[in-house]
């Protein structure tokens, strides 16, 4: 009912008095912004909430957002070609010049705290196009530069917002990146120009006084000139549209100027428009004769002065003695003196030292604009990303994230120069690098290694919080950081393009893998060697980019398997394996692990590192056992004569790829049978049928298999594992030897001391080998999963190991009384059955655990065999 009322009240009023039309509105409260710096004195410190500075230009941003949402509509039923008075007027006088002036001097306190929040909403609501003018984007770029100028400031907030907002409108409209790209500014052609704003530039240097015709004059005849280097970086910041892209060479909707009435005004608005945009200098620095007395009653004319315009009009336009204001006043009234720069001269009258205001009692405060050099842009060619990444260190969470969504839309904006300059040009990756290097650095070195299993990849703050509210521990808000900006560099990388993402990486890998992790690596300290081995763990679970992960795993394996070969020192490979046979039962424990996710991640360059190379020769197997040389090489036995006869038939079917002799042999059963039957009767624990079976781990193992099986389909290993051709086409050498690699080495020496190991360093000695085993390749399946290959003498193979292993612990078995009950009891603990009270200690405890640990392991490796048969059958 009230808004009713007032609907019909405010109707009332209108139809009794209009509202003025929105240029009018603008220039009127224009006109009171403007009075307040006129009336304001040099010992006043009124700050700007006490002031009505931010009523009139809020009122201001609502006229330039409602004509800019008329203009939109506009265009929906027509194409729109000219632009609004209220945004005209904001061109022609560069009023956001101004107000940028006004940010970067504070004046009055806390103007720029409120212009920095104001300009953003700026940017947020008008139509992008407006920001390729020069009198708007070049005033922001100030603003960029002048946030990128402090650390810790008390406006940090409202500076990484405007920036945020900045970077969301550049991620929206990608042809608007390149405003804040200097280096393609740098490489453009600088004759390329319309005719219209050829024309509007001659007008403009024939109105105004000679120092426009001059410095105009020098522009185009450095246009003229060759390209070199010293030309191009002078004309890095060039204000004309036509220089931006080919995108914006054609006007946009909305922003040419309306005719008006009066056809002179008209040109004279044109004119200064161009001139504006062409010129290479935002605004100058006001120089006043102090013996100039007019200047006193000038200025109290213009702040009493009822015409709003005329204060307007005395607003900079151009990098001149008074472009704009020689439409006010003749020459011959400008100050005079040896103000190289020029003035303005009504702008002067406002702000200058020696003008009074209209009680005449004290001295206004003078108020300079200032000239925009090349050096006030930043030496940065990318100005708006290099201002972001200056808040990357910011101690605020709100400001870090901030910054984290500002680098995600800038990274990801869908234009090619755009991404060449960041990947060239910026200090991203270097930034990313340090920042990952730093949080490494505050992690406490005795840190439990179990804190960073669950730790979410995700590197937003809530989810962080949510996990450091139930884990509390000291050190958890220094991993959960350090966490948070791996995922981050993760996720940049995957939503970067390919030149972005291959530039981050590697710097990360050189300044954080190789230069950090790798040198504490190498210094012998058992802690750090145990934490960074967390860390790489940690890694290798949340990097999901491919491009970083892979530059993880050439850091870890090397460049070239052959480097250690040529190289004495040991290799940081060698070394991670040598870990895995430490005496610290902690770091040998996490060094294993981190093999197995290496594994688990399948990566074909860490295969071949560690494994392929050794066994894609063939070398384990015995050449002296081939009887028949017309058996086919693939064959992992002795096959009958039956199958024998049948050899053609049956390389038919492997031409079709329906069947795999390596991976499916005729004999499985046997094969399954030899792991079954490995351990004695003796040292069984298991009653049941159920228990003694491997059909438990049938569904888990054609699980892994499976992901497997996609995982390395590209990768084409094929399914036969066959000699090499100059091993067919050679004779039998007596004298053949098979090097089984370090990592198969370490593999084996571990199950050696399979007896005498804790329960977990058994458990996750057996889950690596699992791991091994699982993958589809024909000599690994073959070389780990054949107990009846015939092998070379002296090689080593995992059946053999496993043999030896159990005949061991047959003997030591023997000298445990009541060995087939404590046994089962200690089966019954491992599986969480508490019931029987401990029998047992130390050694023998170690023993018997062992012994349940390795007949599950062969049930394990039966049921991953029998898995690959129906796979490959």
């Amino acid at each position: 009912m009230l808004n009713r009322l007032s609907s019909v009240l405010q109707s009332a009023a209108d139809a009794l008095a209009p509202p003025p039309p929105p240029i009018e509105d603008l220039k009127y409260h224009w006109k009171l912004v403007m009075r307040f710096y006129a009336q304001r004195t040099i010992q006043s410190k009124c700050p700007i909430e006490e002031t009505n500075i931010p009523p009139h230009l809020e009122q201001l941003l609502q006229i330039l957002i409602a004509e800019d949402a008329l203009t939109k509509r506009a265009a929906v039923e027509g194409p729109c070609t000219t632009a609004g008075p209220c945004l005209e007027f904001l061109l022609q006088h560069r009023l956001l010049e101004l107000l940028v002036s006004l940010a970067r001097a504070d004046s009055p306190p806390g103007m720029r705290r409120y212009l920095l929040d104001y300009l953003r909403r700026f940017v947020t609501a008008m139509s992008p196009h407006l920001l390729t003018l020069a009198s708007i984007h070049l005033p922001l770029l100030r603003i960029i530069t002048l946030c990128s100028q402090s650390e810790a400031s008390p406006t940090e907030a409202e500076e990484i917002g405007f920036l945020l907002a900045l970077a969301h409108k550049v991620h929206m409209h990608p042809y608007l990146s390149i405003i804040f790209n200097k280096e393609t500014k740098l490489n453009k052609p600088s004759n390329s120009s319309s005719s219209v704003s050829s024309n509007n530039q001659v007008q403009s240097d024939t109105s105004a006084g000679p120092g426009v015709a001059s410095s105009a004059q020098s522009a185009l005849d450095a246009n003229r000139e060759p390209s070199t280097p010293d030309s191009r970086e002078g004309n890095k910041i060039n204000h004309s549209i036509s220089e931006l892209d080919g995108k914006l060479l054609a006007s946009p909707p909305g922003i040419e100027m309306l005719s008006s009435p009066n056809g002179n005004n008209n040109r004279e608005c044109d004119t200064s428009t161009e001139t504006e945009i062409k010129d290479c200098s935002v605004t100058q620095k006001i120089s006043v004769s102090e013996n100039d007395s007019s200047i006193t009653n000038k200025m109290a004319a213009c702040v009493t002065a009822e015409d709003c315009e005329t204060t307007c009009h005395s607003l900079p336009t151009g990098n001149s003695n008074g472009d704009g204001s020689a439409r006010q006043q003749s020459p011959d009234s400008y100050p005079s003196g040896n103000n190289t720069k020029g003035s303005i001269p009504l702008f002067d009258e406002v702000f200058s030292e020696h003008s009074r205001t209209t009680s005449g009692s004290v001295t206004p405060e003078p108020f300079p604009l200032e000239e925009c050099s090349e050096a006030e842009f930043g030496e940065g060619r990318l100005p708006l990303l290099d201002a972001v990444l200056g808040y990357i260190n910011s101690a605020d969470s709100a400001t870090k994230l901030h910054v984290c969504e500002a680098l995600l839309m800038m990274v990801s904006v869908a234009d090619e120069t755009f991404s060449s300059a960041v990947a060239r040009s910026s200090n991203l990756g270097l930034a990313m690098a340090e920042k990952l290097t730093s949080s490494f650095q505050e992690i406490p070195s005795d840190i439990d290694p179990d804190h960073f299993e669950d730790i979410p990849q995700n590197w937003g703050p809530k989810t962080l919080q949510l996990w450091l509210d139930q884990h509390v521990f000291p050190g958890s808000r220094l991993i959960a950081s350090f966490v948070s900006w791996l995922n981050f560099c993760d996720q940049l990388t995957v939503d970067s393009p390919e030149e972005i993402a291959e530039s981050v990486a590697s710097a990360v890998r050189a300044l954080f893998f190789e230069i950090e992790l790798e040198s504490e690596l190498r210094t012998g300290d058992v802690v750090r060697q145990l934490l960074i081995t967390n860390i790489i763990c940690l890694s290798l679970r949340h990097i999901t980019s491919n491009i970083l992960i892979s530059e993880l795993n050439v850091w870890l394996m090397g460049e070239l398997p052959e480097e250690s070969a040529q190289n004495g020192d040991t290799t940081l490979r060698q070394l991670l394996l040598n870990n895995c046979l430490h005496s610290n039962t902690h770091l040998s424990l996490n060094s294993m692990r981190l093999f197995e996710l290496l594994l688990e991640n399948c990566d074909e360059h860490v295969l071949h590192c560690l494994v392929l190379r050794y066994l894609t020769g063939r070398d384990y197997y015995s050449i002296q056992s081939k009887k028949d040389k017309t058996q086919i090489e693939s064959w992992s036995d002795e096959e009958d004569a039956r199958e024998q006869e049948g050899v053609k038939d049956k390389q038919s079917l492997d031409s079709t790829g329906a069947s795999s002799r390596t991976f499916a042999p005729s004999n499985i059963h046997k094969i399954i049978d030899s792991f079954l039957q490995l351990l004695p009767g003796s040292l069984r624990s298991a009653g049941d049928y159920q228990e003694s079976g491997y059909h438990q781990y049938i569904a888990e193992a054609q699980r892994q298999y499976g992901i497997n099986l996609q995982v390395c389909a590209p990768m084409g290993w094929g399914t036969e594992a066959t000699f090499p051709e100059e091993k067919r086409q050679s004779t039998e050498s007596p004298n053949q030897t098979f090097d089984e690699g370090p990592f198969f080495h370490m593999v084996f020496s571990r199950l050696r001391g399979l007896a005498k190991q804790p329960y977990e360093m058994n458990l996750q000695l057996t889950a690596l080998v699992s791991r091994l085993a699982m993958l589809p390749h024909p000599y690994v399946h073959e070389f780990l999963l054949n107990p009846l290959l015939p092998i070379v003498p002296g090689a080593t193979t995992l059946y053999s190991t496993l043999q030896a292993v159990a005949q061991e612990m047959l003997s030591a078995i023997a000298e445990v009384p009541n060995s087939k009950r404590l046994l089962t009891r200690t089966r019954q603990e491992l599986l969480g059955d508490m019931s029987y009270p401990h029998e047992f200690a130390g050694e023998t405890s170690c023993l018997l655990e062992s012994v349940v640990v390795l007949e599950e392991f062969c049930k394990e490796l039966a049921a991953i065999a029998y898995v690959k048969y129906h796979h490959a059958s």
